[in-house]
């Protein structure tokens, strides 16, 4: 483990950077367990979410058509008729999406989750009996299989997701930057103090939770002695009850402290950040209004900006809570490959070996 990981690790997270190669590590993992299926996910993200640039824009030409802003006549009625055809096939489009991304999703998910678990679990057989020995060996796996199926699907889903917002942020980013190429910066700006602000709280709930591992052992450990059958009888004898429970009760009130501090730093930061995106999404419009009042505009694009500007503040918002979601959800994958990283290979029973590399997994090699 490098100098850097080290000093992660004893500080209750990790690096973004050591955090992103993680996950990179897992994309490839979840790719490997079937391409085909992996590629077949990309294209339905690219087909089914790049509609809603298409659907924003054609509401737009189609309120033209109808105020017979442009053209004239039967020209109108064609072009009514042609962004309407447009937002049919691009709600189609949507349709498709929803068909098939869950199915082709939940599949990949479970296969993934499935690789990487067989591996994990065939290197901990692997392991010379000595391993189950050592502190940092026994830890490092009880935190890398501790509900490791589930929080893998969990974060592919979230990498799947996330993946969703980029191409639906494209397509609007698009569709606005054909009317004014000014809106696109304008309203990123108004979410840089909400990524900013964000980012600094991003892994606190985590850490938080992390601190207190040790901690919540020993409740849960208190906790048997009050209500267990075995202790009862000592704790009755000896007159603990009360200090077991003082002990209990304080150890839960710093836990209940430094989790709830850490949520409320993070809801502070979501409310300063949507303020700056509503300053920036107002601003938007009143531009655009500007701009129609002086003959460069004309109403459809008022239309598709307030729609496509809203939807595009919707959408940072999202995908800035999305990224924290993931960067916290991430933390565990340092315990599954720094549990890769003491485990003994199968060929290696003579000696103890620490890889420097997080991510690659490989299976034990067939006796």
């Amino acid at each position: 483990m490098s100098a850097v990981e080290t000093a992660d690790h004893k500080a209750g997270g990790r690096s973004r950077a050591t955090l992103w190669r993680d996950v990179g590590g897992l994309l490839k993992e979840f790719w490997a367990a079937h391409p085909l299926a992996s590629l077949g996910m990309i294209v339905v993200l690219l087909i089914g979410n790049a509609s809603l640039g298409l659907l924003v824009t054609s509401m737009g030409g189609a309120v033209d058509g109808l105020t017979g802003t442009r053209g004239s006549g039967a020209s109108r009625g064609h072009s009514v008729l042609f962004w309407l055809a447009v937002y049919v096939i691009a709600s189609a489009l949507g349709e498709f999406y929803w068909s098939f991304k869950n199915l082709i999703r939940d599949y990949l998910r479970d296969q993934g989750a499935y690789r990487i678990q067989r591996r994990v679990l065939a290197r901990a057989a692997a392991a010379p009996l000595i391993q189950f020995e050592e502190g940092a060996f026994f830890e490092h796996l009880q935190r890398a299989t501790n509900g490791m199926g589930e929080r893998l699907a969990g974060v592919y889903g979230q990498l799947v997701d996330l993946g969703q917002l980029l191409v639906l942020f494209g397509s609007i980013a698009v569709a606005l930057y054909v009317i004014q190429p000014v809106l696109v910066p304008l309203l990123i700006a108004g979410t840089l103090p909400s990524i900013w602000l964000q980012a600094r709280v991003a892994t606190a709930g985590y850490q938080a939770q992390r601190a207190h591992a040790t901690r919540d052992r020993i409740r849960a450990h208190l906790q048997s002695l009050l209500t267990g059958r075995d202790a009862a009888a000592e704790v009755r004898l000896f007159g603990t009850a009360d200090y077991l429970l003082t002990y209990w009760r304080r150890l839960r009130a710093e836990r209940s402290r430094d989790v709830l501090g850490a949520e409320q730093q993070q809801a502070t930061s979501t409310t300063l950040g949507s303020v700056a995106s509503g300053i920036a999404y107002a601003a938007a419009l009143v531009l655009v209004a500007f701009l129609i009042l002086r003959g460069r505009l004309s109403i459809g694009n008022y239309v598709t900006v307030a729609a496509g500007a809203l939807s595009f503040d919707g959408l940072l918002a999202t995908f800035v809570g999305s990224v924290r979601s993931l960067e916290e959800q991430s933390q565990f994958l340092g315990d599954l490959f720094d549990f890769w990283r003491v485990a003994r290979d199968e060929g290696e029973a003579g000696r103890w070996k620490r890889t420097q590399s997080p991510s690659p997994i490989r299976e034990p090699r067939d006796r």
